[in-house]
């Protein structure tokens, strides 16, 4: 193939590199850090825009908090900004299933005596 198929680091709406990602520890949310000035968070439960952007100049890479309340950025300067995370409750259904795949691994969900159904959740194959 012509060109060479390699990951894609610019493009999208905002046409900058992505310098970082970050995913929460508990799987609903995802933030990112890019070239164009901006750190978004997106609520992986939700498929729409970014759920809270903030302006963030010459950053280098995103993490999220070991309880998920904070992210700190880190710049190209040395320095690191945290911005406070909004407190939300995770939905029960959500929690079990992170619990629950805590302890069995994907290619095991099917041996497992659930409803089709619930093995499909178990998979993330609802979203």
């Amino acid at each position: 193939m012509y060109p060479p198929p390699r990951p894609i680091f610019a493009g999208g709406a905002n046409d900058h590199y992505v310098r970082s990602v970050s995913f929460s520890k508990d799987g609903l949310h995802v933030c990112s850090v890019a070239d164009d000035g901006y750190l978004r968070v997106w609520d992986l439960e939700d498929s729409c825009d970014p759920q809270y952007i903030a302006e963030h100049q010459n950053a280098l890479c995103c993490s999220f908090s070991p309880q998920d309340h904070r992210i700190s950025v880190g710049n190209r300067t040395g320095g690191v900004v945290f911005y406070a995370m909004p407190r939300c409750v995770p939905a029960l259904q959500q929690l079990c299933r992170v619990t629950i795949r805590k302890q069995v691994i994907s290619t095991k969900v099917d041996h497992l005596h659930l409803p089709v159904r619930l093995k499909e959740f178990l998979k993330y194959h609802d979203l």
